[in-house]
Formats: C-alpha cells, sequence, structure tokens
C-alpha cells in the first residue's frame, strides 16, 4: 500500500490515506481511500469506486482477497445505513455476546455506570477501592 502511495495516519500506523485529484474534476475536489489494516482483514472507505477497483485490483496482485461487498459486521461492530445514506455503527449485538458469556443477561439497565448519588471531592489519600474485573479483553 505504501508503494501505491498511501501515507499512515499520524494517530495510527493501521489507518492508511490515499488521495488523488478526482478524476474529470476541474474544482480541486480529492478522491480519498482509506484503509483500515487488522490483522488479515481490510476495511475500505472511500468516495470514488474507480479509485477503490484500482485499488483492490492492484493488492490481487500480491495477495488473495475476499471482497465482502458492502459492510455489515467488522470487528465486533455492526453497520446499517441511515435514510441519507450514512453508516450507523452499532456495538450492541457484541455487548449482548459478552453479556451472555459472563452470564449477565439478567442484571437491569442503568442509565449510567456509576451512582449519580456519588459525591466526587480532591482528596489527597487513595481510596480503598476493592475493584473486580468481571470482562475480559476480547
Amino acid at each position: 500500500l505504501y508503494e501505491f502511495g498511501f501515507k499512515a495516519a499520524s494517530a495510527d500506523e493501521c489507518v492508511l490515506v490515499y488521495r488523488e485529484p478526482r478524476e474529470g474534476a476541474n474544482d480541486g475536489s480529492e478522491s480519498v481511500l482509506v484503509i483500515l489494516t487488522v490483522v488479515d482483514d481490510l476495511l475500505e472507505v472511500g468516495n470514488d469506486q474507480r479509485l477503490l477497483r484500482r485499488v483492490l485490483d492492484h493488492l490481487k496482485q500480491y495477495f488473495q482477497l475476499t471482497e465482502d461487498g458492502e459492510i455489515d459486521f467488522f470487528l465486533g461492530v455492526k453497520f446499517t445505513r441511515d435514510s441519507d445514506g450514512g453508516l450507523i455503527a452499532d456495538q450492541s449485538a457484541y455487548l449482548q455476546q459478552v453479556l451472555e458469556r459472563y452470564n449477565l443477561t439478567g442484571l437491569n439497565p442503568k442509565p449510567t455506570p456509576m451512582s449519580y448519588r456519588l459525591v466526587l471531592t480532591a482528596n489527597e489519600e487513595e481510596p480503598d477501592l476493592k475493584m473486580h474485573a468481571y470482562f475480559r479483553a476480547a
């Protein structure tokens, strides 16, 4: 991807960005393609289908790719389109799996994970907190 001209995002080297002038446009607009790499998965997001096709054809020269089409699930996140065509990301299916794994499905939901009655004050001493880890990294 670097040979193609992608550059790593400064915040995360797993996010690669490619920009070029939009083909046939005289207004200075750009075609942009962003690729998120996670182990052996890629998620491509862009504003130009021809650019996406060109990049995928280039990658197929080096790797065996499977194109799954429009995104549905990625890393435990479900994606749907809203009425305006924008993407909505939703982790409720993943959270349900975590609750089932730890047998926590019968708990009553709370609007906030912390008591609203808790008064926070500046304190020089360490509070005596007994923390219990209920979840493990996925």
